[in-house]
């Protein structure tokens, strides 16, 4: 399995995405002030919580890759290292 193939998304960020479409098409079909800012906020909350759990996903791997350097694991650190 190639490491950039797994999904990083939660049940939270789907969430989100499926919301933010929901509320863009609300918006297309009523604009009104209230849907705007609806759009506007769902949009600050997706970007929020992908940046969040990116970060992370990034961050283990990091922790990951500084782990098998210390524990001098070539063949591990390698793959980890080609699978970022």
């Amino acid at each position: 399995m190639n490491g950039r193939s797994i999904n990083w998304f939660c049940e939270e960020c789907l969430e989100f995405l499926h919301q933010g479409s929901w509320t863009k098409l609300q918006c297309l079909q009523y604009p009104s002030q209230i849907n705007v800012d609806n759009l506007i906020n769902i949009r600050h909350e997706t970007r929020r919580c992908f940046i969040s759990k990116g970060q992370e996903y990034l961050q283990g791997k990091i922790n990951e890759l500084a782990k098998n350097s210390e524990s001098k694991n070539i063949r591990d650190l390698y793959r980890s290292i080609h699978e970022f």
